[in-house]
């Protein structure tokens, strides 16, 4: 038989070089993307984690100083203000601590919530009862200090401004590492008020959900519901009687056959429902300005953008999940719900500013900052500036890299971000589609293209019979505020 022969030729040493080579390059290639990615995925989970630890402590120290009938911003060597009912908050070695009514003093939350960062805090009072207060997370490095994120948070302190006691807040920036802020709550007398007597009930502030609006209920308003009988919109009902679901009024109502649990008329809003305040009903109709939670246990609150109507209720047009989501309703943080008061809007407004520049920050709800450079403002946020409210109408966020850093209504360039919001033309204004402004002529002019951002004032532009402003009378009935936009993008 014939031997096979084998085969025993082998790799030169060349090829084995060349073939560990490219093994060794794609090797490294590969570590070092499973590295970066690695170090990426670590970064963002950080980042996360410092901005829900900050923003929670943020809410905290809202609800603390939010309902508060005085507050002041003392230095840490000053004697506490006079009386046993104040509590107080200050900084100490980067972690938020918090003083008691009973004299001692505890930290807010333990060590492990801060991420191994340094806390910073710092308070600053404008137009005497709104206070802006900022937080910082620095790196936790002696040989640093590295900012890692950063929120601010401005509180309108609406208890604080009726107090007739209270002082008003500084305009200064204050440092809670060697300043404490004072606060309490409870009964005061109102600025208003004279000789004693009560406060007007429509004069009473609730915290601009559905469900606040029962602390507008009072005697005069208040009535029993039955078939057939007439309401004046505004008018509080319990249906049914004594099982602690209130409604009210949208419309004036008469000769209704239809309950406001069944609600076929549309012409009632669930207030508070089986003793539950503001969430979503689904037989409920809704005013424009409305904020509700949806759903009831998930902590969600949505303002209505659309004008009321009769037919808007239903599961079609409930906050989420509806083909009319986007169009109805808009998620809203808790902290930027505007308060109100318990005035009922009429339905045909009396006053002109209400329709137009000047009356945009009441339509139009977004949080409200003071001026500062190198603060982030995002579209639609409003600014207080020289004693003015400024819109920021940009497409993005003003984060400072690549956009101007002029203070609202300074130059011609800070008009391509600003809108002043009041009733006069102002030339370093940029104005869009429906706004309506005063002109030096007295006359009332309206924007009728996508947006207008020349500075030219409109009785001129309409004199030329250029395009952007025509002349309107503010008194026609079908005169209406234009809707809430923040960018002609």
């Amino acid at each position: 038989m014939k031997s096979k022969k084998l085969n025993n030729k082998g790799f030169t040493l060349m090829e084995i070089i060349v073939t560990l080579l490219i093994s060794s390059l794609v090797m490294m290639i590969a570590g070092s993307l499973i590295l970066n990615s690695l170090g990426y995925f670590n970064k963002a989970a950080t980042t996360d984690a410092d901005k829900q630890s900050l923003d929670l402590l943020a809410d905290f120290v809202r609800d603390q100083l939010l309902y508060a009938s005085d507050v002041k911003v003392l230095k840490s060597n000053e004697e506490r203000p006079e009386g046993n009912d104040w509590k107080w908050l200050y900084v100490k070695d980067g972690r938020l601590m918090l003083g008691h009514v009973d004299a001692t003093d505890s930290e807010a939350y333990n060590d492990d919530f801060y991420n191994r960062r340094i806390l910073e805090i710092s308070a600053k009072g404008f137009n005497e009862n709104r206070l802006d207060l900022k937080f910082i997370y620095y790196k936790n490095n002696d040989s640093e200090k590295k900012e890692v994120y950063k929120t601010s948070t401005t509180l309108e302190l609406l208890n604080m401004e009726h107090n007739k006691n209270a002082n008003p807040l500084q305009a200064e920036t204050k440092n809670l590492t060697d300043h404490i802020i004072y606060y309490r709550n409870g009964e005061f007398e109102n600025k208003e008020s004279s000789g004693g007597g009560e406060e007007e009930p429509d004069d009473t502030d609730y915290d601009g959900t559905v469900g606040g609006e029962i602390a507008c209920k009072n005697d005069s308003n208040t009535d029993t519901w039955s078939k057939g009988k007439d309401f004046k919109k505004g008018t509080f009902v319990e249906f049914p009687q004594g099982s602690g679901s209130w409604y009210r009024a949208i419309v004036d109502i008469n000769n209704s056959q239809s309950d406001p649990n069944h609600n076929d008329d549309g012409a009632w809003k669930s207030i508070i429902y089986a003793s539950i305040p503001s969430v979503w009903q689904t037989f409920s109709a809704y005013e424009k300005g409305d904020v509700v939670k949806y759903p009831a246990n998930g902590g969600y609150y949505y303002i209505k953008i659309r004008d009321y109507s009769p037919t808007e209720k239903g599961t079609p047009y409930a906050p989420t999940g509806g083909p009319n989501d986007n169009a109805t309703w808009k998620y809203i943080k808790y902290e930027d719900i505007p308060r109100k008061t318990c005035k009922i809007e009429e339905d045909t407004p009396t006053d002109n500013s209400s329709k137009t520049v000047a009356g945009e920050y009441e339509r139009c709800s977004s949080k409200l900052l003071e001026w500062e450079g190198g603060q982030w403002i995002y579209p639609g946020e409003y600014v207080y500036y020289e004693g003015q409210i400024y819109r920021f109408i940009y497409h993005v966020e003003l984060n400072w890299g690549h956009l101007q850093k002029d203070p609202p209504g300074s130059n011609a360039n800070s008009r391509n971000y600003w809108k002043k919001i009041s009733e006069d033309f102002d030339e370093y204004s940029s104005y869009f589609e429906g706004d309506i402004v005063k002109d030096v002529d007295g006359n009332y002019y309206r924007v009728n293209i996508a947006w207008v951002s020349t500075g030219e004032h409109p009785k001129d532009m309409v004199a030329k019979g250029q395009a952007g402003w025509e002349l309107i009378d503010i008194n026609d009935d079908t005169i209406s505020a234009p809707a809430c936009r923040t960018t002609w993008w």
